[in-house]
């Protein structure tokens, strides 16, 4: 296997630009992105399961019995039947039978160990479904318990399991043992329960339904589903494994990491308290970080209602403006975004004036364009993360569509580039043509601004339509493109028959590196694969106790075919290529290219093959 070296025109460095496509589709709150399904985040479906222990002394004579006797363990299954267990020190009792209290039956009259009490116990649970209890004194009907006690870890430490799969299976445990010198403890529910199929809970990157997750660290993991690390030592709980991956870091005195850490809460008031750390403590972060696109109403005169709101504020003390309160969070919730977007609106204006934040702003004649300012009227704004579209909204891609039970009565795109949202159906549509609002590419933002009835009488919707999209039974209106996928805000299930569709495409520039390796005439035609060699030959011409020395006369296997029947091509030397190496300058191996089928390289032929490596 010989090495060459890349020469200086072997290797290219490039950059693709790309244009994903996304698509997000609204309906009663719920978000869908690429039409991924919704699941409880991960892969597999799994079951709940929770772990029993017997604490306290281990022989007889010291009281296990005693101390277990009349103790109760209820346990609900998936399907939400419960089944209460009770131990009883005067009988051996585990066939799945109720006493007079009504609970089934665990005998522990001969137990001689801890461990013995949860074999005890397994056998009493795995036999009540099969047990006709309808005979006994303490039941009328027959009991079902969807559980299985699967087995016994550790001694004394009792593994229960749903038999049915999913999130329905995290019921509740309720465990009386008060405990003298002995007791049966565990945790208050099962955990670890997931259904993949699962609706309206995570999606396919294991963060919620509309959102993708900026790492795929936690892609196939969920709370609660690790295993538990089994403790041997007696009287000794056992220990959950982490599940979840977590960023973290160490605050040590090195003066490496942080010279002084401080961890800032804001209380009602926004009012900051302040907890220094100490070498040794661990500051942790959390996994998934994940994004969605979000929708934002403002209403008529909404930067002065924004104003009038923060000085009632300051004038109830709510906020103190004097001191460092005002966090973002309260600053994007009392305040108007739309002045903080004014300058990015005017940078636009060279594309079009729809983009100006005030008319007043515009250098034309008064009556060439209508009057407005972006301050007083009301407006629409959905925010599109980066992560979507990477560096920019490709322009022209931008289509909005509004639905009312499934009937298209409104489509928007910015077909002439210009970052104009243009009402472009269906046809016959009311105000047809007309300027809906507008793009900010680089910014991934959308307002809208069109404020006329989608679904006025007489044109290509038919009958008039109202519904409450500010999500208050006092504000039911006609459909509006200012109420473009307001559920979004409002979490609101009062819009049944409006849904909304958006799409994109984004604009990623991926680097690349470009490598062509070289398999030149006369090269690469020896293997050392035993294969190379013809079959039947001995390997070792001499070999001793003091001495080995191999062949040197080996024949190499003639792999020519020839035209002729029963005849022999002559002998020429040719390998198969299927992988290529890379290597860097100190020969440590980095990457393996494979080739889908292997290359026959004979040594009248030369081949270069073309690696692309996409960062």
């Amino acid at each position: 296997m010989p090495l060459y070296k890349f020469q200086q025109n072997d290797i290219f460095h490039n950059r693709i630009e790309a244009h994903p496509q996304c698509n997000f589709f609204i309906y009663s709150g719920s978000i869908y992105y690429n039409n991924r399904p919704s699941f409880h985040g991960a892969f597999t479906s799994t079951k709940a399961t929770a772990d029993l222990i017997v604490e306290g002394n281990s022989t007889p004579d010291i009281g296990v019995a005693d101390g277990l006797d009349n103790d109760t363990i209820t346990l609900t299954d998936a399907e939400g039947n419960e089944v209460t267990f009770k131990f009883d020190k005067s009988v051996t009792t585990i066939d799945g039978s109720v006493g007079s209290s009504g609970n089934v039956i665990v005998g522990i009259s001969d137990v001689t160990s801890r461990a013995q009490v949860m074999i005890q116990l397994r056998g009493a649970i795995n036999s009540v479904t099969g047990y006709d209890q309808s005979a006994d004194a303490g039941s009328s009907t027959n009991y079902t318990l969807n559980i299985t006690a699967a087995r016994i870890q550790g001694g004394p430490i009792l593994v229960l399991r749903q038999d049915t799969a999913g999130t329905a299976g995290n019921t509740s445990i309720t465990i009386n043992s008060p405990g003298i010198n002995s007791k049966i403890s565990g945790p208050t529910k099962f955990t670890g329960g997931n259904l993949a199929s699962d609706q309206g809970g995570l999606s396919a990157g294991g963060v919620p339904a509309g959102y993708v997750s900026l790492y795929g660290l936690n892609i196939d993991r969920v709370s609660g589903s690790s295993l538990t690390q089994r403790v041997v030592a007696a009287n000794m709980q056992p220990v959950k494994s982490p599940d979840i991956i977590y960023p973290f870091i160490i605050k040590d005195g090195s003066y490496t990491d942080f010279k002084e850490t401080r961890i800032t809460t804001l209380d009602g008031r926004g009012v900051p308290t302040i907890d220094t750390l100490d070498p040794g403590d661990i500051v942790t972060g959390s996994y998934s970080l994940s994004a969605s696109i979000t929708k934002e109403y403002f209403a008529a005169d909404h930067v002065h209602r924004a104003s009038i709101d923060l000085r009632d504020a300051f004038s109830t003390e709510a906020l103190v403006p004097n001191t460092n309160n005002l966090g973002i969070s309260v600053k994007s919730s009392m305040g108007s975004k739309i002045v903080a977007l004014q300058n990015t609106l005017d940078s636009y204006i060279n594309l079009s004036h729809h983009y100006a934040y005030s008319s007043a702003s515009l250098a034309v004649e008064s009556n060439s364009v209508a009057s407005w300012s972006k301050a007083e009227q009301e407006l629409g704004l959905i925010s599109i993360p980066s992560i979507f579209y990477d560096s920019s909204i490709q322009k022209g891609t931008v289509n909005l569509k509004f639905y009312i039970t499934g009937t298209l009565v409104g489509e928007l795109k910015d077909e002439r580039e210009n970052g104009e949202l243009i009402q472009v159906g269906p046809s016959g549509s009311y105000e047809s043509g007309s300027v809906a609002g507008v793009v900010l590419y680089n910014e991934g933002f959308v307002l809208l601004t069109g404020s006329w009835d989608l679904t006025k009488a007489g044109y290509a919707f038919g009958p008039a339509h109202t519904e409450w999209y500010l999500g208050s039974p006092n504000t039911k209106s006609s459909p509006r493109w200012i109420d473009f996928a307001q559920t979004i805000a409002t979490g609101s299930v009062d819009t049944p028959q409006s849904s909304y569709e958006l799409d994109f495409k984004g604009t990623s520039y991926v680097p690349t590196m470009t490598m062509l390796a070289h398999a030149r005439k006369g090269h690469l035609n020896h293997s050392n694969n035993p294969t190379y060699i013809k079959h039947g030959q001995t390997l070792t011409a001499i070999t001793s106790s003091r001495k080995f020395r191999e062949n040197t006369e080996l024949e190499i296997k003639n792999t020519i075919s020839s035209s002729h029947l029963g005849h022999s091509a002559s002998f020429k030397r040719q390998t198969y290529i299927s992988k290529i190496g890379i290597y860097d300058e100190k020969k440590n191996l980095i990457g393996i290219a494979k080739v889908a089928t292997p290359v026959k390289k004979t040594e009248e032929r030369d081949f270069t093959f073309k690696l692309k490596l996409d960062f």
